[in-house]
């Protein structure tokens, strides 16, 4: 009798425990559909890819439960979500209130999967994107001097080399640089093939190790993509341009990756230790997650971005046409320019740069370089679409600062000074731009 007892206990709790599992999970679900649903790129490649290696790299320990470490995350990206309400912060205490749902009835996870959420995450996708545009720049620089090294006459301007007459962009839309996220879930995703297969699992620090080899592996393999372009003119166009690209990620990136990853985990890789520990679990503190969880996304999806109001008179006086857009960003049209001014309301905001809005619009950015107009330095593009062609620049402005580091108006912004925005001048010839430019940046300083 006292046997049946305790097994109608065991099954009772057991049911309840799967109740609250499918409960919670259910709210996270939704929260992360309709808090997220203008952050997450659905159909991205890097999004479907780190789903994909989840799969593979993902190890769940049932014989220990009960695990509060990751409800500490995502108690701490709650807190920082008040104080800092933006979507990344919302989409990490989410994915560690489920990773904290995950120990808490199922079973202790491993830390690889920690890498393929960041990577697949938006963010680490506009990161890439941002701190990448510098290195293809770099790039374009060194291919530049190698290749007047070995005897070609080629000339760089910005991320363009003209040789022989012809242009070789260094655009993220080709294969490469756009590739290095990819590259970096691959590289995650046969680590924990790997792992699985030889029943070995390397630490985080070997893991962070074999991501900068992959990074670094992605850096020379572009260099050579380059080189190969140019020196065969190889125009992108042809067939040869895609081919050269996949080849040299497959030569230069993959399989020297997946070689190292699989040297790291037979030198170092150990048996991964069981340890055999029910936690109990509070539902409360789980109730309390989910309830802010809810809460904040509303808060984080209604906060207005807090930005000064932009004063209009000064720039209406001198024939600017001025339009006031979603997200306060203020639109001017003199007839000869057209001047987006996009304020960044904190120094951990994302800012909408020209190198994405225009490309929303359908439009392609060529030729980027950085340049000095009277002492400003700054992003400069040409802009085409089908036979349209405008020519475009952007920086960063105060009002009392200027820069094209976004290091730099983060910082200086964290330090207290004035709010930056990002401003965007395009005109329809080179001269045009430069006369707008000059006129412009002296009236925003002195409104």
């Amino acid at each position: 009798m006292e046997g049946l007892i305790r097994y109608r206990t065991f099954v009772h709790k057991n049911l309840q425990s799967k109740n609250w599992l499918f409960l919670l999970a259910l709210v996270y679900v939704s929260v992360f559909i309709f808090g997220l649903s203008t952050y997450i790129q659905w159909q991205s490649v890097n999004l479907i890819l780190g789903t994909v290696s989840l799969f593979f790299c993902s190890q769940i320990q049932r014989q220990q439960t009960g695990s509060i470490r990751f409800g500490i995350v995502s108690i701490i990206m709650l807190l920082l979500l008040m104080v800092m309400p933006i979507k990344t912060l919302l989409f990490l205490a989410i994915v560690s209130a489920v990773i904290f749902l995950i120990e808490a009835f199922i079973g202790k996870i491993n830390a690889l999967p920690l890498f393929s959420l960041l990577l697949m995450s938006p963010f680490f996708q506009y990161m890439s994107n941002v701190f990448v545009f510098p290195i293809r720049l770099e790039l374009s620089k060194w291919a530049g001097e190698i290749l007047n090294a070995s005897g070609s006459r080629v000339e760089v301007n910005g991320n363009v080399l003209i040789a022989n007459g012809q242009e070789f962009s260094v655009d993220a839309a080709c294969l490469g640089l756009n590739m290095l996220v990819t590259s970096l879930l691959i590289a995650v995703m046969l680590i924990g093939i790997i792992q699985k297969k030889q029943a070995l699992q390397i630490n985080i620090y070997m893991v962070l190790g074999i991501l900068a080899f992959t990074f670094l592996a992605n850096i020379i393999c572009n260099l050579l993509r380059i080189l190969m372009l140019v020196q065969f003119s190889i125009m992108p166009a042809e067939i040869m341009h895609d081919i050269t690209g996949l080849a040299c990620l497959l030569l230069y990136v993959c399989i020297p990756t997946f070689l190292i990853i699989k040297w790291a985990i037979k030198k170092f890789g150990k048996p991964p230790v069981v340890i055999y520990k029910q936690g109990k679990t509070s539902i409360k503190l789980h109730l309390l997650i989910a309830l802010s969880l809810c809460f904040l996304a509303y808060k984080t999806n209604n906060t207005s971005t807090g930005t000064k109001a932009f004063d209009a008179k000064a720039f209406s006086e001198k024939g600017y046409k001025v339009k006031v857009l979603d997200d306060e960003v203020v639109k001017l049209d003199n007839g000869k320019s057209l001047i987006y001014i996009k304020p960044i309301p904190h120094f951990y905001n994302a800012d909408h740069n020209p190198m994405i809005c225009w490309k929303g619009s359908g439009y392609e950015l060529k030729r980027i370089n950085t340049t000095t107009v009277r002492g400003l330095q700054l992003y400069t593009a040409r802009l085409e679409k089908g036979n349209e062609v405008l020519y475009t620049s952007w920086w960063y402005d105060n009002g009392q600062k200027q820069t094209i580091s976004q290091m730099n108006w983060r910082w200086s912004m964290l330090k207290g000074e004035s709010s930056y925005s990002i401003i965007n001048v395009t005109g329809a010839s080179p001269k045009m731009l430069e006369t707008e430019i000059v006129k412009f940046a002296a009236l925003y300083r002195t409104q």
